[in-house]
């Protein structure tokens, strides 16, 4: 049962889906601002607007502790949830926003040897590299590395994330914390989709979990992610992040589920 009072608080984690920043940093970087224009036009979505988590926390009049990183994966996201949890009080309610397999997040350690206590993280997402900028070119060539070891089957990335969604529920059942978890980025590329499908609906963790909003995130097996469940409601047609119609549809999403 979600605890709505004043004394309440709401957790969330999650990538750019989640983020709050996310319209701010972008429009700060030089490589990426031309992302929030609507094609063909001088202007788009130049201000921020209130994302989902401030949105529910509105509704359910809880005070908000957002610890989403734009660009993180899900090891990323579930090791910030596991430092948050464990010692968290007076939690109302913990919703995760899970993001795409195919993402990779490795904690960075200061030079000093000290891990630093604001979470670095340096983030890869398998299969968007180019050569064409410099940031993305040292991506390309991290998975080249990562593709010689054989780390980057999706099959293998999903059974990982597999792993973290289950552990992720485990330790909130266990703290009787109320919860609800929710695919935002779509799982993978289209062309991996049918063959982590496959592995969805014969995967033992696939009738474990609770709580997952859209659970099996596929529309064939009956599921859905919320990039698929906003319908177009996008920044613009080149970049798929919720414009703020789109936050207001994963927002009612959640609070039905409750």
């Amino acid at each position: 049962m979600v605890m709505t009072s004043t004394q309440a608080k709401l957790l969330t984690f999650g990538c750019s889906y989640t983020d709050e920043n996310y319209i701010s940093a972008t429009l700060k970087d030089p490589n990426l601002k031309d992302t929030l224009l609507t094609p063909g036009l001088t202007q788009g979505h130049t201000k921020p607007f209130p994302f989902w988590p401030t949105l529910l926390a509105n509704r359910l009049d809880m005070q908000l502790e957002n610890y989403a990183q734009m660009g993180l994966g899900n090891d990323g996201i579930h090791s910030i949830f596991m430092d948050k949890i464990l010692n968290a009080e007076n939690v109302g309610l913990v919703v995760i926003m899970w993001t795409e397999v195919m993402r990779m997040s490795f904690e960075q350690v200061k030079k000093t040897g000290v891990f630093s206590t604001k979470n670095d993280w340096f983030k890869v997402k398998i299969g968007a590299g180019s050569k064409n900028d410099e940031y993305r070119k040292n991506q390309l060539e991290i998975e080249e590395v990562l593709s010689k070891q054989g780390l980057v089957d999706p099959v293998a990335l999903l059974r990982r994330s597999l792993r973290l969604f289950y552990s992720a529920q485990c330790m909130l059942e266990y703290k009787k914390i109320p919860y609800r978890m929710i695919m935002g980025m779509p799982p993978s590329k289209v062309e991996f989709q049918n063959k982590i499908s496959k592995h969805l609906v014969d995967s033992p963790y696939t009738k474990m979990m609770k709580h997952y909003i859209g659970w099996p995130l596929f529309e064939p097996l009956g599921g859905f992610y919320c990039a698929d469940m906003i319908k177009g409601e996008f920044i613009n047609s080149t970049n798929i992040h919720p414009n703020a119609r789109g936050q207001e549809l994963i927002t009612d999403e959640i609070w039905e589920s409750l």
